[in-house]
Order: structure tokens, then C-alpha cells, then sequence
């Protein structure tokens, strides 16, 4: 997809010929008393992608969301054209290490998103190993749990979270796509001289230069917030892009720098 055809409806292609909304919107430390009014405030911007995780402890609210979203558009917003991600981690930020209890907690995540809601038509679309934290054997494990809960219907697409090439070998996982969870870093280099030199050049915010980065390098961004203003200026990036020097001076800025943990050190 070239630079000129992104628009809010764009989409990365998935193995198996399936279409993950580009622009997301993440819900990590979301309160669970904020979350189902972010989440519907998102959409109603036209975001049509989610991401939440079982650690995230809001997975109710997010599908809670999605299913008085879809009432309410009904004949307009079908269900298939909102993409929504979990990802597996116990609720006390433990991945579960034993074949048997990977089912179990992943069916946990359907149900606590779906309900009995025929509107939510009992899958997600994407579920993610949130960390490689339970080793090489563990790894093996989740998969294989990732793996039966596509065969059965419950998700559409299966992939990992902070993982690196050497822990998908493990895997042989043929195939990759980039999620940018925390594409913003958390706010920590909006005052970046080169970053706040090409927002004025572009007439656009820091934030929107960044997700606009991300979007034009394929990636598919998950900017986060529960503040109505940015949420809907976190998805006005289809009326400008980056020149190719633009690009190049943001991408000069990579500093090997993580604003959250680092995966390479899980072995």
C-alpha cells in the first residue's frame, strides 16, 4: 500500500488472507471504570481495531463496548468489521506453563469478552502470547493451546507479543507482523527538537507525527487514551503524510531505548 492510499479503513494482511485494521487503539492501563467509555468513544471516532490482554484485567468492559456499539449500529457496523485482540497471561501477570491450564484460561478471555451476547459471536479475532516468559517448553505449550483455539473456531488469527526471531523459531512461525504497543513511548520524546521541528513543518502534534510514522512504516500503532480530545486526534493522520527526509530524520532517532520491559533478555 502506497504512502498516498492510507486511510482509516486501511488494512495489513494477515496470514490466511485475513485484514487487521491498521490503526488501533490499545486499553492498557485503562481502569476498568473508564474502559467501556474510551472503548466507545474509540469507535464512535472510527477506530475498528481494540486491543486488550487478560492482564489488562478489562476485557469485560472492551467487549461490553463492542456489543452496545454494534446494538446500537446495527445494519451499519457488523461484527466482522470490528477486529478485536487479547492476549494470554494469568491474572496475576503469570503466563500459565501446563498444556491443560491453556485452554481453560484462554477460554476464560472469550467469555469474559463475548458473553452470551449473539452479537459478539463467541470469537476474538486475534489472541496473542502476551511475553515469552515461560520458556522455551512453555512457549511450545501455549501455542499448541493458541492453535486448538483457532480450530475450534474461538479466534481468527493466533501470533506473539514481545517476542524476538529466536523465540519464534522455537515456534516456526513462518510469518510476522509488527503491533506497536506504545507507540507514543509514553509521552517521553514528545519534546524531541527533530520530532517537534516536523510536527510544525506537517501542522500536526507530536503524537499524530509519531502515529503517522508508524503507519507509513506498515506498522499497525495501538495509541492509548482515556482523554475523548486525543483519542479522536490520535486518528486524524489521513490528511497529511511524512516525506521520505521526514521519515529518514524520525527514523535517525532510534536510540534502542524501551519504555517498558526489554524482551531480549527472556531467554
Amino acid at each position: 500500500m502506497s504512502v498516498s492510499t492510507l486511510t482509516p479503513s486501511s488494512t495489513i494482511q494477515l496470514p490466511g488472507n485475513i485484514q487487521i485494521p491498521q490503526l488501533g487503539f490499545g486499553v492498557y492501563l485503562s481502569p476498568t471504570e473508564i474502559t467501556r467509555t474510551s472503548v466507545t468513544y474509540a469507535l464512535h471516532a472510527g477506530y475498528r481495531h481494540i486491543d486488550t490482554a487478560q492482564i489488562y484485567r478489562n476485557e469485560k468492559q472492551v467487549g461490553e463496548a463492542v456489543r452496545s456499539f454494534l446494538l446500537e449500529q446495527k445494519g451499519k457496523v457488523q461484527r466482522q468489521d470490528i477486529w478485536v485482540t487479547s492476549k494470554l497471561r494469568d491474572e496475576k501477570g503469570r503466563l500459565p506453563k501446563k498444556l491443560d491450564n491453556v485452554p481453560r484460561v484462554l477460554r476464560e478471555s472469550i467469555e469474559t469478552i463475548c458473553g452470551n451476547n449473539p452479537e459478539m459471536e463467541g470469537y476474538v479475532d486475534l489472541f496473542l502470547i502476551h511475553s515469552p516468559y515461560a520458556g522455551a517448553d512453555g512457549r511450545r505449550l501455549q501455542w499448541r493451546g493458541l492453535e486448538d483455539l483457532k480450530r475450534e473456531g474461538k479466534t481468527r488469527a493466533i501470533g506473539v507479543s514481545n517476542y524476538i526471531p529466536a523465540h519464534q523459531v522455537v515456534l516456526y512461525i513462518p510469518d510476522s507482523y509488527i503491533l506497536g504497543a506504545s507507540p507514543l513511548a509514553q509521552g517521553k520524546r514528545k519534546d524531541d527538537p527533530v520530532l517537534k521541528a516536523i510536527a510544525e513543518e506537517v501542522n500536526k502534534t507530536w503524537a499524530q507525527v509519531v502515529i503517522r510514522w508508524s503507519l507509513q512504516h506498515g506498522f499497525i500503532p495501538l495509541p492509548k487514551s482515556d482523554t475523548p480530545e486525543r483519542i479522536v486526534a490520535n486518528a486524524d493522520v489521513f490528511d497529511f503524510s511524512l516525506t521520505p527526509h521526514q521519515m529518514s530524520r524520525l527514523d535517525s532517532l532510534d536510540e534502542d531505548d524501551h519504555v517498558c520491559w526489554n524482551p531480549t533478555l527472556c531467554v
